[in-house]
């Protein structure tokens, strides 16, 4: 068969990629251990949205999808538009101007002129098919694949422009190469085998380039596109999203502006039928995995590569259900994905922008950094990296135009710190900086292991540095207690806080700020809230530009009633949380998404459980809704017997109130508990002075990001820090040893924590914490009087609060029939009363004994909120729902996790699953409707859900999210529910008559029996 083969396919360029399952079994790595740069992927991977729709298709893996694509073509349509125009991110359009003069209009993007393929490289088949050109021309160094497929179906003539010493596009010689094809005789080529007079020539762009990340220039383009030989331009534009959202969103951009060239031409569209242009889901919407891919043409050509060219069922269905949710939350993705990654690729960028060894070669529009390599051979860079650091980036050592250079795809700020921590290993003169207000350097994952007890040689501070002797060598303290401070121990808030007090001060003083001028002020101590660090850092710069002073005052003063103030206040939570105006103008999400949790949860957990689960605290400056929102966020308030925020005591930190309350709540818990036995971790000079003022041992951490500086040899962050404890600590005339400073991530603290009356462990030869520190502090801290210890939770009452970066939910359900004569026992929750959102203040508000003006059930879905006064109403429930979620996206999120929070309310209310009737059924009618419930507590959720609706929505709930919502609740109820429209052609009635019929099951099935058993309704003798 040698014989019919082509000659030519040998030469074709082979890609050949590595996969990442070959990678890992090559370096003996997990996947999670290799760090993958090479291949332009977003390292975020698909939101959970796209994800829930990709695995809600599998259903109907059975059937063959829509040959036609309608449904992908149109949500790519109103994503295309939606993003030219401006409206999908809120800022104006930037207007192409046209070679005659005129300007082009923001395109509106029909279906009808979009054809969906397997990746951007299908779409090129079907052009190539489509026009069968005599000439095809790329300007060189550039994506390969375009000569590859070129040549693959065989034309004739593949001529490469190269670009000119800058990587810049030689538009003369390009117009050259087009005017020469256009003469070029194509007798007996392929014009004249298709009955064309004239030869066709097509010319590849890729913008940003790939690899060298340059945009194309518009107006050249329009130009080319009015050249006499009329050549199809194609115009790829995989990377263009990530030139968007660098145009749009990073915050160096002016206000209300984008980039001096706009990122996308489809504006051009409307005026040349010559132009197709190309995009991909594979880069900005992670989903390389599943190749989607589209073309962007005149209707005319959209219509012959769908009927003529294209495969009939090219794309599975899952493929196009995942394109259609990354179009649907595409503003998501940008903000929470794209931003960043634009945000890690300038700070790369910045990093090499000086170097000698290694240096940006090219600025870059895309999501990658393009380096040229100097101190070393670029191929052996590539394999120490991958072999050494397993950081794997892309080399070119067989294109002879790019042997010099190499690819660095940008991804998350840890892959970024892990990159450039591995290049300064192996170039040690290179001190490439991590140091950067953009993003945290979250180092401790990556740069060395997180300490173990067996590693706690790595964590101490140089006895040199201390006030007084480490005592290595003496027995281990065995600490009862563990309180932990939050920002920057359980916190990453370098780009949160931070940055929220860089840009407030900004906005309201007009000041630049630095993280110097941040570290200044909290290593002086008195500095425990962001608002008043914002104001005084702001007021003394603007002080200091009139040459009022040289350096930031030593003592911050703050005017709390002052009109700056309020102002500092209202711009920092503002841009800290986003605010309501935000959500329905979807301007950017509040910075809070930004943080990170610096423990494992498994550490944290590990030291909970070896606390016998109990006896942790939070100490922390922040407002209590913030810090329970952050807690709920990462899932961990369940580790915390007690929360002590911002409004718990009339004097924060350094004071030691603070400290000492949150000692007295966990003591109210565990009587033999003393202060001597607590331990309290903080990475400021505020949380030492306050922890040794109440008595308890202080212990210091280092930041996420201070600690990756250490590291890099470029701050010594440890003598820095203790510097500033024992200044702290000798201008507060307490006597203390040592204060010991960790690494990030408290793995530290699971060899020194033990339940009450545990056995001290052996010694260990690392350095630890004095046990002489207790005593001594002790005996300057005054005696701390107990609270009360709470008595139990209230029977038939349920409280939930729930936060994601869709939705915060407050959720609480009383159940009169389970509720104990006496009317139930305080909360043991740790929450005082004056919380709006406390469980005290729901029962209040349940039992109408207060009233703060609000309606119990508030959603922002007016139907939603209508169906669950229903389910109170007729099941003779007291509910409480309120929600604040992301609307502006859709009501997908708000319902769904209000049904979870309603199921788990009802089945803490619900309580312990005996001296119950267990079963529940019941119909009911609403005029020509009737519906059927059928409930049984089983502790087995199932949810059978049949609402015959046939309308799209009903007020502004879709109808799709009714069965979701009652799934949703029957899972976290753990119940099995049936819910049948038996008859009806009103879908308001058909819904309403449902939820009655389930207010009447449920009221039943939670009764008492009659003969009023306490036992539990099942012959396995539990209902767990």
């Amino acid at each position: 068969m040698a014989g019919a083969v082509r000659t030519d396919i040998d030469q074709l360029h082979e890609y050949k990629p590595i996969a990442l399952e070959e990678l890992c079994e090559s370096l003996g790595r997990s996947k999670d251990e290799i760090c993958k740069l090479d291949q332009n992927e977003n390292n975020y991977k698909a939101l959970p949205e796209v994800q829930a729709a990709f695995h809600e298709s599998v259903a109907d893996l059975h059937v063959y999808g829509d040959a036609k694509q309608v449904q992908v073509r149109q949500a790519i349509a109103q994503y295309l538009s939606a993003a030219n125009d401006g409206t999908l991110f809120d800022r104006p359009h930037h207007i192409v101007t046209l070679p005659n003069g005129t300007s082009a209009s923001p395109a509106k993007v029909s279906p009808d002129q979009i054809c969906v393929g397997a990746g951007s490289d299908e779409n090129i088949e079907f052009l190539l098919k489509v026009f069968a050109p005599d000439t095809v021309i790329t300007m060189t160094p550039t994506f390969s694949m375009y000569e590859v497929m070129a040549k693959g179906q065989c034309v004739p003539n593949v001529v490469e422009v190269p670009r000119d010493g800058s990587f810049e596009i030689d538009y003369d010689a390009l117009h050259a190469a087009v005017t020469t094809a256009a003469a070029r005789d194509c007798s007996g080529q392929q014009g004249m085998r298709y009955g064309r007079i004239s030869p066709t020539t097509m010319v590849f762009f890729c913008s940003p380039n790939n690899p060298t990340g340059n945009m194309v220039d518009q107006a050249e383009i329009a130009k080319l596109l009015e050249h006499p030989a009329q050549p199809i331009v194609v115009l790829d534009e995989a990377y263009v999203e990530f030139a968007q959202a660098e145009a749009y969103f990073v915050s160096d951009q002016p206000t209300g502006t984008s980039k001096s060239k706009p990122a996308s031409s489809l504006d051009l569209l409307a005026q040349y039928d010559n132009l197709m242009i190309l995009r991909t889901f594979s880069k900005w919407g992670a989903l390389a995995g599943i190749r989607v891919g589209y073309s962007v043409t005149s209707e005319y050509i959209a219509d012959m590569l769908r009927a003529r060219v294209k495969l009939p069922f090219n794309m599975s269905l899952a493929s196009e259900a995942a394109a259609i949710a990354a179009c649907k939350h595409a503003r998501a993705i940008f903000d929470r994905q794209l931003v960043m990654i634009v945000k890690e690729r300038k700070r790369m960028e910045r990093a090499f922008a000086r170097t000698n060894e290694v240096r940006v070669a090219h600025h870059s529009d895309g999501n990658w950094v393009f380096l040229e390599v100097r101190g070393m051979p670029p191929k052996q860079l590539v394999e120490r990296l991958r072999d050494e650091h397993a950081v794997i980036i892309r080399g070119y050592a067989s294109n002879p135009l790019l042997a010099q250079y190499v690819r660095v795809s940008a991804g998350r700020p840890e892959d970024t710190d892990r990159f450039i921590l591995a290049m300064n290993r192996i170039f040690p003169n290179l001190k490439a900086s991590v140091a950067d207000g953009d993003a945290s350097a979250v180092l401790a994952k990556f740069a060395a292991p997180v300490p173990t007890p067996d590693m706690l040689r790595n964590c101490k501070v140089a006895p040199a540095r201390s006030s007084s002797p480490t005592l290595a060598g003496t027995a281990q303290p065995i600490f009862r207690g563990v309180l932990l401070d939050m920002d920057g121990v359980l916190a990453d808030v370098e780009n949160s806080y931070r940055e929220c007090i860089i840009r407030t001060a900004k906005l309201v003083f007009g000041v630049e700020v630095t993280s110097k001028d941040i570290e200044q002020i909290k290593a002086r101590g008195n500095a425990n809230n962001d608002w008043h660090v914002t104001y005084q850092v702001g007021m003394s710069l603007v002080r200091k530009q009139r040459g009022q002073l040289r350096e930031l005052p030593e003592e911050p003063q703050v005017d709390v009633t002052s009109p700056v103030y309020k102002r500092v206040v209202e711009t920092f939570n503002s841009l800290y949380h986003g605010s309501a105006a935000a959500q329905t103008n979807r301007s950017e999400y509040g910075l809070k998404l930004r943080e990170s949790l610096i423990p494992e949860i498994a550490t944290l957990r590990s030291i909970w459980e070896k606390l016998g689960q109990k006896n942790m605290a939070i100490v922390t400056g922040r407002p209590r809704w913030e810090a329970e929102e952050f807690l709920d966020r990462f899932q961990i308030r369940d580790l915390f017997s007690a929360v002590v925020a911002m409004e718990d005591t009339p004097l924060p930190k350094p004071a030691p109130d603070p400290v000492k309350l949150a000692f007295s709540k966990l003591h109210a818990l565990d009587s033999s508990l003393s202060i001597q036995d607590c331990v309290m971790v903080g990475d400021t000079v505020d949380d030492v002075v306050a922890a040794l003022a109440a008595g308890a041992v202080p212990q210091a951490v280092l930041t996420p990001k201070n600690f990756a500086l250490q590291t890099l040899g470029q701050l010594d962050a440890e003598a820095k820090l203790s510097k500033a404890i024992n200044a702290a600590v000798e201008g507060a005339s307490l006597s203390s040893s040592s204060t010991l400073i960790f690494q990030p991530g408290l793995a530290h603290l699971i060899g020194q924590v033990a339940p009450t009356g545990a056995a001290s462990a052996p010694a260990l030869s690392a350095p630890m914490v004095p046990t002489t520190a207790a005593p001594v502090a002790a005996a300057v801290a005054p005696s701390v009087a107990p609270l009360p210890a709470p008595t139990g939770e209230v029977a038939g009452f349920g409280y939930i609060s729930r936060s994601t970066k869709e939705t915060q939910i407050t959720c609480a359900v009383f159940i009169p029939c389970r509720a104990c004569s006496s009317g139930g026992a305080p909360m043991a929750n740790g929450v005082g009363p004056s919380s709006t959102t406390s469980p005290d203040h729901c029962l209040a508000l349940l039992k109408e004994t207060a009233d703060d003006g609000q309606p119990l059930i508030n959603t922002g879905v007016g139907f939603l909120d209508h169906m669950v006064d229903q389910l109170a109403k007729h099941g003779r429930f007291k509910i409480l729902l309120r929600c604040n979620g992301d609307l502006a996206i859709d009501d997908h999120h708000t319902v769904e996790d209000c049904g979870i929070a309603l199921g788990e309310a009802f089945d803490k209310a619900l309580g312990a699953r005996k001296a119950i009737q267990r079963f529940g059924s019941a119909y009911a009618p609403l005029d020509e409707a009737l519906s059927r419930a059928v409930v049984d507590i089983s502790s087995r959720p199932y949810a059978s859900i049949d609402l015959k609706l046939t309308r799209e929505k009903l007020g502004s709930l879709s109808c799709e999210m009714l069965p979701h919502f009652l799934s949703s609740f029957a899972e976290n109820f753990r119940i099995t529910l049936h819910i049948e429209v038996i008859a009806g052609n009103n879908n308001h009635h058909m819904a309403e008559a449902s939820f009655k019929a389930l207010a009447q099951a449920l009221r039943i099935a939670v009764s008492p029996p009659p003969a009023g058993s306490s036992d539990v309704p099942s012959t396995k003798g539990m209902l767990a």
